[in-house]
């Protein structure tokens, strides 16, 4: 059985997989954004956008090796 952070990359990557270029682009932006604002956030959030981050490089990387 998978764990729950199994499930949630699988889902996040789904999701990813779904949207368009200039979505993906927006919402990395929007991650970067965030993340220079890095000392004004709780540390499980900050964890949490480099995990979308990594999740987000994984999803190019997948389109990218398909194309």
């Amino acid at each position: 059985m998978a764990n729950t952070e199994e499930i949630y990359s699988e889902a996040i990557l789904f999701i990813l997989d779904s949207i368009s270029s200039h979505e993906k682009t927006q919402l990395k932006d929007d991650i970067r954004l965030k993340l220079d604002l890095e000392r004004e956030l709780e540390p499980i959030t900050v964890k949490g956008l480099l995990v979308l981050k990594r999740l987000i490089e994984a999803s190019d990387l997948s389109r990218t090796i398909e194309s």
